[in-house]
């Protein structure tokens, strides 16, 4: 499923961003794009975990980073009079040759509450995403979180796109806390619940619409995630480990230098 917005003096020739939703694994059914730039900004909002939603804003910023101040402002402005709430993911360019621009982009990620996630944990590095004929390198694209995300993030990476074009992809995936993962408690009470529900499928001799296999392994997952969920929100228990991601990335180390 794709939802997008183009540039409505140039379509289909410059800009425009888009949302491709995998419909095996999102609720599509539940998915709205609000443009608030034509062909530069939008947001989308979608059913997350089955009962809570997550904003994500969409930006392709002007290749003109004169116009980077003025644009960033109008990205605020829109998002404030749309009333979209709080935006939990942001994939943005950047222009750091441009101190306007990088002042203007800041502004808007406090507003907006968002951090360079990536940035934050890996400051001594740097990642590109697009290298031109003068073999010059840039990172011309990243992702801003909320902070509420920031542990749920692992493996960041830069790849080649199976859609044709001159930039690698960012991505990253979305994962369950390094800390959640290794609690004790939350594995016995998983097993437990994995048990019983391989019990039931076991026992469902009638398969009907409200009792087969595939409902009764939805229910498990929607019984694990709320465990943990639960085990979030409980008072941390001593002598309980922390943990921090420390995937490798393909990136280059550097020293006191700004990115």
């Amino acid at each position: 499923m794709v939802l997008n917005t183009n540039d409505p003096t140039r379509p289909g020739n410059s800009a425009g961003v888009a949302f491709v939703l995998n419909k095996e694994l999102t609720n599509t059914a539940s998915a709205k794009m609000k443009t608030l730039i034509p062909g530069h900004a939008a947001t989308l909002s979608l059913k997350w975990h089955n009962n809570e939603n997550i904003n994500i804003l969409n930006v392709y910023a002007p290749n003109n980073t004169s116009e980077h101040p003025s644009f960033w402002e109008k990205v605020k402005t829109e998002w404030q009079r749309c009333d979209i709430g709080q935006i939990d993911l942001m994939a943005a360019p950047t222009h750091l040759d441009n101190e306007r621009a990088i002042d203007a982009l800041r502004d808007l990620r406090s507003a907006l509450n968002m951090q360079d996630t990536w940035r934050m944990s890996y400051p001594q590095h740097r990642i590109f995403m697009f290298s031109s004929n003068h073999n010059t390198l840039s990172c011309l694209d990243r992702i801003f979180l909320s902070d509420k995300h920031t542990e749920s993030l692992i493996n960041w990476d830069s790849q080649i796109c199976q859609i044709p074009t001159d930039h690698h992809m960012v991505t990253v995936r979305w994962s369950w806390p390094m800390g959640i993962i290794s609690d004790d408690t939350l594995q016995k009470n998983i097993i437990t619940l994995g048990i019983e529900t391989q019990q039931k499928i076991i026992e469902n001799e009638q398969r009907n619409e409200d009792a087969n296999p595939q409902i009764i392994w939805e229910k498990f997952k929607d019984d694990m995630i709320n465990l943990a969920k639960k085990n979030r929100k409980d008072p941390p228990r001593q002598n309980q480990p922390t943990y921090k991601a420390t995937d490798k990335r393909p990136t280059e180390n550097i020293e006191h230098q700004r990115y």
